[in-house]
């Protein structure tokens, strides 16, 4: 792992050409071909490695020369270290740079996720959809994989992964940049603090912080991440004036912050969110008064001081069962609106922006009687609920289990759409609407459809790491499709030419199918509910 470097074995009998470092043995070659420096090397056969090998796999970054590894003609540089270990004073504090190493580091396993609670497989997620690996607190790591000349100047995706703020990872399988790297795009991966250690707040870290804001140390850390591939891609190939900054679910409401923060500005020139929960209810919490109150309430039981709580063992965080809420704050320096108020009053970044869901996204995951569904849509939405049921009848448990999923998918399309209606009034940039409709081939669960997270295999081009879907021909098909698209919008800020640009209003949305299309929005009457219902909140 990156806090290990490799060191690189020397010979040093005296006198020896093999005691002196590498860099003094391949730099002199750097300027001949592969071809020249075999031809050099055949009088000094004792070379352990080749100075050729060598070079296709080394990188100079910030964190230090970086030892990858290829597979074909893709180079891979997994847990690269891009800050500081967010260790004892540094545990919520925003991230620092990450120290040079001095020796080579072995770019050549992904580093352990951020600390959090490990979740078997769950339906519908299942192993390709987890983190697989150990967990720490020392965990901010990247993954780069390039794939070609490394003097090329190629589009940049930097993903970040879903989970709720609580789970995830950028070294899950089914974000393995391989195939997307193989088409032209430089993938980056990002992992960021999680739970209480990246949403954290209190009066004592108001102060602590020098800028009176607390509690956003994830949206820090995925700063720091762009940041270091601005400083840094282009020595893996890259282009550092197109990166494009993607995420799914939580990832893509990250997304969404970091578009109305001021602070990641320049960093990146497109964005995707897939599946972004941004108009959901309590997507963060109120205020950072009463993020801090709350967080000041947990302080006094482990201590009562900064010092005290950073010193609580890091499992004894994870598992508290009073720590309180894990979300984004709108803490006046990282992020100063709530992401859709920003769509009012922009300050943060201004570009072109690729937005949708899935087909299923709506499914419920507790299926509810017609009695109780009633019960549920007065609850929720009181005088709209008869409003609601006329739309979404349920006179029995068969019509309302499919008025659940159609009301799901038609609130996201409406999401959408206001989002991109409002995007649009108060920026230059276009917006560019989907609608994943492939649904995976499951013969043992059908039911769940094209459901959430469904997409990211496809996107990424990683069915193959989904071991226990029916995937045909067609789905690979519809993976190209997709992951096409993504590299056409990365490349130039635009996808193919029959994906036309939303219009204010709302609209058209482009089908990803076998056979993709352009749609209209859905039905005018259940549109206009929705609009009415969102805009109240």
């Amino acid at each position: 792992m990156p806090r290990n470097p490799v060191k690189i074995p020397l010979n040093h009998q005296h006198g020896d050409w093999r005691s002196l470092p590498w860099r003094f043995i391949i730099a002199p070659m750097r300027w001949l071909t592969c071809s020249s420096t075999r031809k050099i090397a055949v009088a000094a056969l004792a070379l352990t490695l080749s100075p050729c090998i060598f070079a296709q796999k080394t990188v100079s970054t910030d964190s230090g020369d970086l030892i990858g590894k290829t597979n074909g003609n893709v180079r891979s540089f997994l847990g690269v270290p891009y800050a500081a270990p967010p260790l004892g004073p540094l545990r919520w504090k925003a991230p620092e740079p990450v120290k040079r190493s001095a020796t080579a580091l072995a770019a050549d396993k992904i580093g352990p996720a951020c600390m959090q609670k490990l979740s078997r497989s769950h339906l519908p997620w299942t192993e390709a959809f987890m983190v697989q690996n150990d967990v720490s607190e020392d965990c901010l790591t990247l993954n780069v994989w390039t794939a070609g000349s490394l003097s090329g100047h190629r589009p940049v995706l930097v993903y970040l992964h879903g989970g709720g703020f609580v789970e995830g990872s950028g070294g899950i399988s089914s974000y393995d940049g391989t195939q997307l790297s193989k088409s032209g795009l430089i993938v980056v991966t990002v992992n960021f603090r999680l739970g209480i250690f990246g949403y954290f707040a209190s009066s004592a870290l108001r102060t602590d912080s020098g800028h009176d804001s607390a509690g956003n140390y994830a949206l820090a850390d995925q700063i720091a991440a762009l940041d270091w591939v601005k400083k840094n891609i282009a020595a893996f190939g890259g282009d550092p004036q197109r990166v494009t900054v993607a995420g799914q679910s939580a990832g893509a409401e990250s997304v969404a912050e970091l578009l109305a923060s001021p602070k990641a500005k320049g960093l990146f020139q497109r964005a995707i969110l897939n599946s972004d929960p941004l108009l959901w209810p309590a997507t963060t919490v109120s205020s950072l008064d009463e993020a801090a109150k709350l967080g000041d309430a947990f302080t006094a039981k482990y201590g009562g001081t900064l010092d005290a709580l950073r010193a609580v063992p890091a499992e004894t965080l994870l598992n508290a069962p009073d720590a309180p809420p894990k979300r984004p704050v709108v803490d006046g320096y990282w992020l100063t609106e709530q992401p859709g108020d920003d769509l009012t009053h922009p300050v943060g970044s201004d570009v072109p922006v690729m937005i949708g869901w899935v087909k299923d996204e709506g499914f419920p995951t507790t299926k509810l009687s017609a009695e109780a569904f009633r019960a549920d849509v007065a609850k929720k939405y009181g005088d709209n609920a008869d409003r609601f049921l006329k739309l979404y009848p349920a006179d029995d448990d068969a019509q309302a289990a499919k008025s659940q999923m159609q009301a799901g998918r038609d609130r996201n399309i409406a999401i959408t759409t206001l989002y991109a209606d409002a995007y649009q009034r108060r920026r230059e940039s276009s917006v560019y609407l989907y609608w994943f409709a492939r649904t995976p081939p499951w013969k043992a669960h059908p039911e769940f459809g094209a459901h959430h997270t469904a997409e990211v295999p496809y996107f990424f081009e990683t069915l193959d790491q989904v071991k226990d879907r029916d995937y045909e021909d067609a789905d690979y098909a519809v993976s190209k499709i997709a992951g096409g698209e993504w590299l056409k919008f990365a490349s130039t800020g635009k996808p193919s030419s029959t994906w036309v640009a939303a219009q204010h209003g709302g609209g058209p949305f482009y089908v990803i199918d076998t056979t993709p299309k352009a749609q209209s929005q859905q039905d005018a009457a259940r549109a206009a509910f929705w609009k009415s219902v969102l805009l109240k909140h």
